[in-house]
């Protein structure tokens, strides 16, 4: 009997052991990556500068639910990188010659790979860098929005910044987009408008004018009024995936949580109360968390939708995309509790990995890392 009462109090403690480990293991991560550990952050750096240099293809970045949108995935991949890179340098300047490259590694793929802007040229009928560059009235919004964020970014970290006559010309031409647009949007794809593509513009004109004392104060106030009023406007108060007209009436989408939290991070740049706003809101509509695990729904409880490239994998109603981004959000605002939570079951589903000289999500493939690289990296400071 006692023998039996010994085996018994082994497995006990075994299966203790086995909750506990990994407990204390993704709480003193989340405890790092909150706090802005420096080492963190170099390690995660050297996986991901491993991680871009790849030769990858748009094929790779294709994971559950994102099949057909592989081509703005590979797009984001570089892009993602590029604003973790820029934020580290930020947060740690002394950091700036040994990551600045990678950054620019990044934008130059951005800018130069024809693959990674296929999805915007083949839509335009016009590759977007050569449209700008000669003045062209189509919006690509869909890769301009989100470039001009690290264009911008890279400006404000680099005295003499090699992009900041493009980051000029790409910052006018989304003015111009916003104020000529019936909706007060900047069309992302010919008559498809995404208030989340906004909402980068919005982040990348904040930076830009920190970094240049040039303010479009009249544009940016009009945006983020639309933002507080019409396009968060439904039932509570989160941006809506889509913007579509009928006529002279705008319809709204569907509220989102990736395009929430999305917003909430790039709105960040800009707005700071609106971003928190748009975090507190989200926070208390779409937040879950079980004890075991956290996350942020996809769509309101009570409203079924399907997943898509904007999403990511919808798991019990829990977004992937949208609980990815809401960790910038957390930490931009101070959530401890919400960011130390999400973390937790981002690391313990994504297998997060510290070693010496490196930090990886192993399940995490290239466009999750990319993204939770930025994510963490985030920062309250600009």
């Amino acid at each position: 009997m006692k023998k039996k009462l010994i085996i018994l109090s082994a497995i006990v403690l075994t299966i203790i052991l086995l909750i506990a480990i990994p407990l204390i293991k993704t709480n003193l991560e989340a405890n790092n990556w909150y706090d802005n550990d420096k080492e963190y952050y170099i390690k995660y750096a050297n996986t991901i500068d491993s991680l871009i240099r790849l030769d990858v293809t748009s094929d790779d970045m294709i994971i559950l639910g994102t099949e057909g949108y592989s081509g703005e995935l590979l797009f984001i991949n570089y892009l993602m990188a590029s604003l973790g890179y820029g934020q580290i340098i930020m947060e740690f300047p002394e950091l700036k010659n040994k990551y600045i490259g990678s950054m620019e590694y990044c934008i130059d793929k951005m800018l130069t790979d024809q693959e990674v802007k296929s999805f915007d040229t083949d839509l335009w009928d016009e590759d977007p860098v050569h449209g700008v560059l000669n003045g062209t009235d189509k919006a690509h919004g869909a890769y301009l929005c989100y470039i001009n964020v690290a264009l911008s970014m890279h400006n404000l970290i680099t005295e003499n910044s090699k992009y900041k006559e493009l980051n000029k010309k790409v910052t006018e031409h989304l003015v111009v987009q916003f104020n000529n647009s019936p909706v007060k949007l900047i069309e992302s794809y010919p008559d498809d408008y995404y208030p989340a593509d906004v909402s980068s513009a919005m982040g990348s004109l904040g930076l830009y004018a920190k970094a240049t004392g040039i303010k479009y104060e009249e544009t940016i106030n009009q945006a983020l009024i639309r933002f507080d009023t019409l396009y968060s406007g439904k039932q509570n108060g989160l941006i809506v995936h889509s913007v579509y007209l009928e006529g002279d009436h705008v319809v709204l989408g569907d509220e989102r949580g990736a395009s929430t939290a999305l917003s909430s991070y790039m709105l960040s740049f800009v707005d700071k109360d609106l971003s928190k706003k748009l975090f507190v809101n989200m926070k208390k509509a779409l937040y879950e968390n079980n004890g075991i695990y956290a996350g942020i729904r996809e769509y309101p409880r009570g409203v079924d939708g399907v997943a898509d490239g904007d999403s990511g994998p919808i798991v019990k109603g829990l977004g992937v995309s949208a609980s990815g981004f809401a960790l910038a959000a957390a930490k931009v605002h101070n959530d401890n509790e919400v960011f130390s939570a999400l973390y937790k079951t981002a690391a313990m589903v994504g297998n997060s990995t510290v070693a010496d000289h490196y930090f990886e999500f192993e399940r995490g493939a290239f466009i999750g890392n990319t993204i939770l690289f930025a994510m963490l990296t985030s920062t309250n400071d600009i």
